[in-house]
């Protein structure tokens, strides 16, 4: 299995893989970035779909879904009885199943990853010391936030004020923004 070369597997050298059946393609593999099985001693059926899946930690930066492939050989000793051969399977690439996850078309590619916040933008409407201040924030988000995932977004460094901490300081949209979507209060 060839080109998740970005992702970072959950183990060092070896990962574990939840298989539709761990007898023929085992318990784990090894990852050297790519990810190399073995064909345990029951073998596969031609005509059966066997299925696998494996944790990964993904890149820290975006990316296109890199082309994924299988690879191989046979090794087998039919007709050659004192010594085994091996034959190359020619490099296939996987079909790729596209869905939409967390708002993200086509998020189910393998690493496909985004920018979650391609736009975050930040302005003040006065520079005068000691004066009253309004902070506006712009955040475009690439994904779906869900309220019910308890996602969370915290803006951070803005150090040096004078504003006291406040557990209910009042969040104020722009006009004509009726969203919402961060409630009506924020932890200062």
């Amino acid at each position: 299995l060839t080109g998740l070369t970005s992702g970072k597997p959950s183990q060092a050298t070896s990962t574990a893989i939840v298989a539709s059946n761990p007898v023929v393609l085992g318990y784990s593999a090894f990852w050297n970035p790519e990810l190399v099985l073995s064909v345990l001693d029951v073998g596969t059926s031609a005509g059966v779909s066997y299925s696998l899946q494996f944790n990964l930690f993904n890149p820290a930066t975006a990316q296109s879904s890199p082309d994924v492939s299988l690879t191989g050989f046979v090794e087998t000793s039919l007709n050659f009885p004192t010594a085994a051969t091996k034959s190359a399977i020619k490099a296939a690439s996987f079909t790729k199943i596209g869905s939409t996850i967390l708002g993200v078309a086509n998020g189910s590619f393998p690493l496909l990853i985004v920018l979650p916040f391609p736009i975050k933008q930040a302005t003040q409407t006065s520079d005068i010391l000691g004066g009253p201040n309004t902070i506006n924030f712009t955040i475009k988000s690439s994904i779906s936030l869900l309220a019910s995932d308890s996602s969370k977004l915290t803006i951070t460094g803005l150090i040096g004020t004078q504003t006291q901490t406040n557990t209910a300081l009042q969040l104020i949209y722009s006009v004509g923004d009726t969203s919402n979507v961060f409630g009506s209060t924020g932890n200062w």
